[in-house]
């Protein structure tokens, strides 16, 4: 698999054992300028100060929930436009479809298995927008 081109990621979840498990997949994946944060404001605050290319975040999350996160990031204006991913197990048909009208380029329903996980989040690094 080739390595992507969309560096930096930026995982935002509040469930530190997740973003443990993704940063180990994208880490297999040879991604490693990532960094973490637990809500969507501290997901805006980083962005402020740095670029994303890749935007992985959770769905439930307070008081900025990751739907509202990916409005805030498709309204502004700058020179990157980040993927985005929602990475969940809620796999709700209606939380899906919002994603999408939403923009997300992405929507990963977390399987038990971290090796498909992996497979999953390296599809979507590689697929352009």
């Amino acid at each position: 698999m080739r390595k992507p081109q969309f560096l930096p990621v930026l995982i935002v979840d509040d469930s530190h054992s997740t973003t443990a498990v993704i940063r180990a997949c994208l880490k297999e994946l040879g991604i490693t300028q990532v960094d973490e944060v637990d809500s969507g404001e501290a997901a805006l605050r980083m962005m402020d100060v740095k670029n994303y290319g890749v935007i992985i975040s959770d769905w439930h999350m307070e008081p900025v929930s990751g739907p509202e996160l990916l409005k805030e990031v498709r309204a502004r204006t700058g020179p990157i436009k980040p993927k985005f991913a929602f990475v969940t197990m809620d796999d709700r048909w209606a939380n899906i479809t919002t994603a999408r009208s939403l923009g997300a380029d992405a929507f990963i329903v977390k399987p038990d298995n971290p090796g498909a996980l992996r497979n999953k989040i390296g599809a979507f690094m590689n697929t352009r927008v």
